[in-house]
């Protein structure tokens, strides 16, 4: 019980760094500039993840040598990885011109450190060292407003590349601290062997996390930055407050998986039907912050039912990847015709009608084989 509450600390302090900079950007120039930030992170994210590979899976299972491990196949395999993607995206944008390219180099500078910081997190919480993970998110979020608050103070003009500088200087010397503290060990061998053996898995995890970020792709395709400044928002509180819970929630996941029992359909799908014919409806309805709190309940009960159905699919050692894959893409497909043969306009909630349509049909595409692993 002491490590679920050490953990719940952990992810509380995650979110409140990320949410401390939202904070700064809103503060900045309200929601455009959040929007900026958040089409940055929609381009960078599947890099990052996909750099990852199967991190947090393997350096558990690697019990009494994971130093060793982390420090010669995770961390420079990871590492390379990031920094050859980089350049493939750094070329993508030199001829496409998606952003500027300055702001871009500094942004993915940014998120190589943001990787380095939650390869550490993941490698001291395999310890069961939380408090050295509650200290370095403490730092990191004080050591961020000190710095930002000098240049708000300032009367500086701050737009977002000077943000990120902000963040870049706030963020360097915890950085420097770990990069001394913890130092791969390059072996040219077992990085070529680390990254083929799990390739697969960083492609995998990948498209899986296509579902949490094809809604800003729609929303950059479709409207314009306010509108995703706005949903990022209200994903951000309503996603990490279901993974907050989950943690605690695993200590009674075998009694979720016997309440629930063989009636999927009556207790996971029908409700998550119902959240999805409402979002179908209210998505005609005028664009107004009472509209929004309404999508934002709709899309966390979505996000808990969807929450409970995947916990039970762990507990019965079911793999839904696949369908998962394939809740993206009916979703993505549905939404876009949506948009072209009705040609509506509302973006943030649009993009909240994709999370209820990916969530549901998900369920109903696992629900079979959910069903099948418990009798």
């Amino acid at each position: 019980m002491l490590n679920i509450f050490k953990l719940v600390s952990t992810k509380l302090l995650s979110i409140s760094a990320v949410i401390s900079v939202f904070i700064y950007l809103y503060l900045l120039n309200g929601f455009e500039l959040i929007g900026e930030y958040s089409a940055l992170t929609a381009v960078v994210a599947p890099l990052v993840t996909f750099s990852l590979y199967k991190y947090l899976e393997l350096i558990n299972i690697a019990c009494n040598d994971n130093k060793k491990f982390f420090l010669q196949e995770i961390l420079p395999s990871t590492v390379i990885t990031y920094l050859f993607g980089c350049l493939f995206l750094i070329l993508i944008n030199y001829f496409l011109e998606i952003f500027d390219q300055r702001v871009f180099l500094i942004f993915i500078f940014i998120k190589y450190l943001d990787l380095r910081f939650e390869l550490s997190i993941g490698f001291f919480s395999s310890k069961k060292n939380f408090s050295y993970v509650l200290k370095q998110n403490f730092i990191r979020i004080f050591m961020f407003w000190f710095v930002a608050l000098i240049f708000f103070l300032s009367n500086f003009s701050i737009d977002l590349e000077l943000a990120l500088v902000v963040y870049l200087i706030s963020q360097l010397p915890i950085f420097l601290y770990e990069f001394f503290l913890i130092r791969e060990k390059y072996n040219l061998c077992l990085v070529r062997k680390y990254i083929i053996s799990n390739f697969k898995y960083g492609v995998l995890n990948t498209v899986v996390s296509l579902n949490s970020i094809v809604p800003r792709y729609l929303i950059m395709y479709f409207g314009d930055n306010k509108s995703l400044g706005i949903y990022t928002i209200l994903h951000l509180f309503s996603s990490n407050f279901v993974n907050v819970l989950q943690h605690p929630l695993s200590v009674y996941c075998e009694k979720i998986n016997q309440k629930i029992d063989l009636d999927l359909r009556n207790k996971l799908i029908f409700p998550g039907f119902s959240l999805f014919f409402s979002g179908f409806i209210l998505v005609w309805f005028d664009e107004d912050y009472f509209l929004l709190f309404i999508f934002f309940i709709l899309v966390l009960a979505s996000f808990l039912i969807r929450g409970v159905f995947i916990t039970i699919s762990v507990v019965r050692n079911v793999n839904l990847n696949f369908f998962m894959i394939l809740s993206i893409v009916f979703s993505a497909v549905f939404i876009c015709l949506y948009v072209y043969m009705f040609n509506l306009n509302n973006y943030v909630v649009l993009g909240c009608l994709y999370i209820l349509c990916s969530n549901f049909i998900f369920m109903v595409l696992g629900e079979r084989k959910v069903s099948k692993a418990y009798e």
